[in-house]
């Protein structure tokens, strides 16, 4: 199997850890929701620098109470089982958290909302706040880094050449590690959401009162509208669909001056 698919069986879709680093200080509350969890390299770190979060710091709570993790992918919520990281883990789409309102202090989504095919943006912002009581925190790239043009040439190429069967929980896999939506700034603070401006690794960090939030005002998200036709699951075979779904972010990228433009992300 070649490098690419490897690392992401192997691994899951995990961006790198001092990206969310910042984010994790602005956690408040004992419960937390961890929405697009993957293998859980942001629940470790919040759960190891807890010290250095709000709810220690302003709040004095000196250990989290639950921390959620939730994700789509059977694949990334077996690693972050195997990790032992979380308290209680769901299989679960970011438009339909299994979660009650209300249910946690702050629900983190880190480096997700962007993987997202754009008519579920909305209802995924709209989950964070319904089940928040406290605070709702994403980070996502800045329009620059949504996509590597180069890479991304790299991949399409590399897979019309792979001669390896891709089955349907591997391209699952592959499909959500592709960026397939994007979210200004200025999108972000209509819904309700603050920053301070800082790009850390190519994104930003966005916090909000779920309270004050208005997802419906976040519009028409750009990106991918849906998916490419679907196959059975139970196919054998789905390297066509992954490379059309490639073609699909490049069109996108094409489509916007300046996406791309920075970019170190596929």
């Amino acid at each position: 199997m070649r490098d690419y698919r490897l690392w992401h069986t192997t691994t899951a879709q995990v961006s790198p850890p001092p990206l969310v680093w910042e984010a994790l200080q602005l956690v408040r509350g004992a419960t937390v929701a961890d929405v697009g969890c993957g293998s859980g390299a942001y629940g470790f770190l919040l759960r190891a620098g807890w010290g250095h979060t709000e709810s220690w710091l302003k709040q004095g709570i000196t250990e989290p109470g639950i921390l959620h993790g939730l994700d789509n992918s059977p694949h990334a919520t077996r690693l972050a089982e195997r990790h032992r990281i979380y308290d209680r883990l769901h299989l679960c789409p970011a438009t339909a958290l299994t979660l009650d309102d209300d249910a946690v202090d702050t629900a983190l989504c880190t480096e997700t909302l962007e993987h997202l095919y754009v008519p579920d943006v909305v209802p995924a912002v709209r989950e964070l706040a319904r089940v928040a009581t406290q605070r709702v925190i994403v980070t996502t790239p800045v329009p620059e880094h949504i996509v590597s043009l180069p890479e991304l040439l790299t991949e399409i190429q590399d897979a019309r050449r792979d001669q390896d069967p891709m089955p349907y929980e591997e391209y699952a896999v592959l499909e959500s590690a592709l960026h397939k939506a994007w979210l200004s700034t200025e999108r972000l603070a209509a819904a309700g959401f603050e920053t301070d401006g800082a790009v850390v690794r190519g994104s930003r960090i966005y916090h909000a009162d779920p309270a004050k939030m208005d997802p419906e005002a976040l519009g028409e998200v750009p990106g991918i509208p849906v998916p490419p036709p679907a196959a059975r699951e139970e196919e054998a075979d789905w390297r066509e669909r992954y490379v059309q779904l490639l073609e699909s972010v490049r069109e996108m990228a094409d489509a916007v001056p300046g996406l791309g433009t920075a970019g170190a992300t596929r």
